[in-house]
């Protein structure tokens, strides 16, 4: 039996109805022979505002990036503490592979320290919260690229 990839749906059936295979098939195992590259192509090759764009970006934003928010309003403390020393290293940085109860960070709001865990595993691709920053709850502190 040949093996269904992305690029044999495009070939055979067009963008258009290969992305809406894929969107149906998002929990299948199929989804895992996907790669970034193959939705970019996609989102490239659709007129800018079209549904296929859309439909695209979408799927690139939830499949292959996980917002990790903060639960609560207050400090960002990256070692886990607030104040934090010169001394103290962050939790996670960028290109560290992360568990979903990894502790990434520390939120401290009226003198409590509560540590924050990822929630996702995956690897750490952006870090947006700076050392001492103010945050608001909802607020996306790192960006992790989910494990498929």
């Amino acid at each position: 039996m040949e093996t269904i990839t992305f690029e044999y749906l495009k070939e055979k059936l067009g963008i258009g109805l290969a992305v809406s295979i894929c969107e149906e098939m998002l929990s299948e195992e199929f989804f895992n022979t996907l790669k970034i590259d193959d939705w970019m192509e996609i989102h490239q090759e659709a007129k800018p505002g079209s549904d296929l764009e859309q439909r695209a970006l979408k799927i690139i934003k939830e499949c292959f990036r996980k917002d990790i928010r903060s639960p609560m309003i207050g400090t960002f403390a990256a070692s886990g503490q607030w104040p934090s020393t010169s001394d103290m290293k962050p939790l996670v940085k960028v290109g560290d592979h992360i568990e979903p109860d990894t502790v990434v960070c520390g939120i401290e709001a009226m003198m409590v320290q509560v540590p924050i865990k990822a929630g996702v595993r995956g690897i750490i691709t952006k870090i947006l919260a700076k050392d001492g920053q103010a945050v608001n709850y909802g607020e996306v502190l790192f960006i992790a690229k989910p494990d498929m």
